[in-house]
């Protein structure tokens, strides 16, 4: 199919689960980049503390502990594929959580122009 190498038993079966790991690890891969980009917002309207939490959530927060977790929960390497997106979702949540309340404030305070 795509020219496997010709030393492994199976080369289909090989294709068939980086198929599987590319749909599942990245399904919610878009969620990343607005996580990062709430962590730079944060950076410029002067809340570091914010934007390390949004930066730091989804790598080690998250994604760590549930690579830990999901294999001796669920059992098997497939368990794995799904801590990238379990992770994505905890942390979009998070970043929703540290944005929403930062905008309503800002809609509160009286202009300064």
């Amino acid at each position: 199919m795509f020219g496997a190498p010709t030393n492994i038993p199976n080369p289909e079966d090989y294709w068939v689960f980086g198929e599987k790991c590319f749909r599942i690890f990245l399904c919610l891969v878009t969620f990343t980049c607005i996580i990062k980009m709430t962590s730079i917002f944060f950076q410029a309207v002067g809340k570091p503390v914010r934007a390390v939490v949004a930066s730091m959530i989804r790598d080690i927060v998250c994604f760590i502990p549930l690579i830990i977790i999901y294999p001796a929960v669920f059992g098997g390497v497939e368990a794995i594929l799904y801590a990238a997106p379990s992770a994505d979702f905890l942390a979009m949540i998070v970043a929703a959580a540290l944005t929403v309340p930062f905008l309503k404030s800002l809609k509160a305070a009286p202009s300064s122009l």
